[in-house]
């Protein structure tokens, strides 16, 4: 189900129809109740982009583990 949310970015309203589960996620970074800076949406996207690529590297290792087809 989508679920309109509304992030305030030095003081301009965005909003965005996103799954909840997309939205779990992002509101872990981005503080969606008050306006944020645009300094603190690219330390947000650097977290999130931190957490993808460890997840990447774990699968990577797990991949290699697994055997060849």
């Amino acid at each position: 189900m989508q679920k309109e949310l509304v992030f305030h970015i030095d003081n301009l309203a965005y909003s965005f129809n996103v799954e909840q589960e997309l939205e779990n996620n992002l509101i872990k970074y981005v503080n969606t109740d008050s306006n944020i800076s645009t300094r603190e949406l690219l330390l947000a996207y650097i977290r999130l982009a931190n957490d993808h690529t460890l997840l990447q590297k774990d699968l990577d290792e797990i991949s290699k583990l697994l055997p060849s087809l």
